[in-house]
């Protein structure tokens, strides 16, 4: 994203200004599949995207702008998990090896596989099991998961698998939440949620972007700062 950024600004510069935006929309995708170590690699994408932007700011700051800001948040995320009773330990999401949507895709292409079989897969993607301990908790979780995909379901609702599963391969998001847990990050919702987001803005016009109002006030504050 920043190589887009940095190459946007070289052809977009010029004496009467230009305007530019920019969305790390992978960051809203993995909060909604609570997929916590994705999350952490696309917000450091989207930072370093920022710092492109900011170098310009730096070389023109009377005449540049620059407003970062989202259109919700996504999976009413948390810091301090609840199941584990300790803190933070985000150093554990370095044992995720892919993107949900990425192992997805390689559980879709086992053929009717063991559990055993899923518990090496989880264990090679996640670290779950060897590097990080399993409960007995969690294997059960995972065998309800595996069991609902492989083996004819496990008594649940229509509801009950929404709710648990969301739209997302069963063992694929179990894994997904165990890792989060043990890392200390909780969810609440496969969807958006109603939290206030912050606006962060600096250069010129920056003191019209304080307080609290509708995230649809943003565009009306930047065309009355260009019609000055």
């Amino acid at each position: 994203l920043a190589d887009y950024v940095r190459k946007g600004i070289d052809l977009l510069e010029n004496e009467n200004g230009f305007f530019m935006m920019v969305e790390g929309g992978k960051i809203d995708w993995a909060c909604h599949s609570n997929d916590g170590a994705t999350v952490i690699h696309e917000v450091i994408d989207f930072d370093k995207a920022v710092g492109e932007a900011m170098k310009f700011y730096l070389n023109h700051p009377d005449e540049t702008l620059i407003i970062v800001t989202g259109d919700h948040e996504t999976g009413g995320l948390g810091l301090g998990s609840t199941i584990s009773g300790k803190g933070n330990d985000i150093a554990l999401f370095n044992n995720q090896k892919a993107s949900l949507e990425v192992i997805e895709k390689h559980m879709s292409m086992l053929t009717e596989p063991t559990f055993e079989q899923i518990l090496t897969e989880v264990d090679s993607y996640f670290g779950l099991g060897t590097e990080i301990a399993l409960t007995d908790y969690d294997i059960k979780r995972l065998r309800r998961a595996y069991n609902h995909t492989y083996r004819g379901g496990d008594g649940m609702t229509e509801s009950e698998v929404s709710a648990t599963y969301g739209y997302y391969d069963p063992v694929t998001i179990t894994a997904t939440h165990i890792l989060s847990e043990k890392a200390g990050v909780d969810w609440t919702t496969y969807s958006h949620t109603s939290m206030p987001l912050p606006v962060h803005s600096i250069g010129a016009g920056s003191e019209m972007f304080g307080g609290y109002y509708d995230n649809t006030d943003i565009p009306k504050k930047i065309i009355a700062l260009i019609s000055e």
